[in-house]
């Protein structure tokens, strides 16, 4: 019921933005929303596509030093569950540090680039955070990555767009996709 219940709350601050323009009061409610969603990202409990692998992958990586474990996972998501896991810290704040690393660099994407934030906040929340930020977070991680790469591409600075996808590898190696991207977006379509 909350996600529809948040859906429909930042559907209602999209169709105000747009009716009243840009002001201070929609970048209160676009960040009191946004931390909302860190806070149900990491306050969830047994909730999410993959929770109980990721709550098993922390606490096998708290537990043991196996070069098996490491082996499995991408060395991004090894290190961030082998630091917080080895001061200690619980399962939810391993979560609570996830969503900054996924859901941020989106939501900063989102502020810089759009002219209606509400808008842009209802299409994210609705077709991505729920499965990915809220589910697969490796792969939220790795998109975020890439994300912030795509201006660096349009921009042509090929070593901000490398090393960014390079991080993004190291969260997914599916990531490795968007390394074509580079050029991808120089060619001219003028037919599809």
């Amino acid at each position: 019921m909350i996600y529809y219940s948040t859906a429909i709350f930042i559907a209602l601050l999209a169709l105000v933005e747009i009716k009243t323009n840009k002001n201070k009061a929609i970048n209160y409610a676009f960040f009191a929303c946004v931390g909302f969603l860190v806070f149900i990202s990491f306050a969830r409990f047994e909730t999410g596509y993959d929770y109980f692998t990721y709550e098993d992958v922390y606490f096998d990586s708290a537990r043991v030093a196996s070069q098996d474990l490491q082996l499995q996972i991408e060395p991004a998501y090894y290190l961030i569950n082998k630091i917080i896991s080895y001061f200690g810290f619980p399962f939810w704040f391993f979560l609570f540090v996830f969503a900054f690393v996924s859901i941020l660099p989106k939501i900063t994407l989102i502020y810089k680039s759009s002219p209606y934030l509400m808008l842009a906040l209802l299409i994210y929340y609705v077709n991505y955070y729920v499965m990915y930020d809220f589910g697969v977070l490796r792969q939220a991680a790795a998109l975020s990555f890439c994300m912030m790469s795509w201006n660096y591409a349009v921009n042509k600075k090929p070593l901000q767009f490398v090393a960014l996808n390079v991080i993004a590898i190291c969260f997914h190696a599916t990531a490795i996709i968007f390394l074509p991207f580079y050029y991808l977006c120089r060619l001219r379509m003028n037919y599809i």
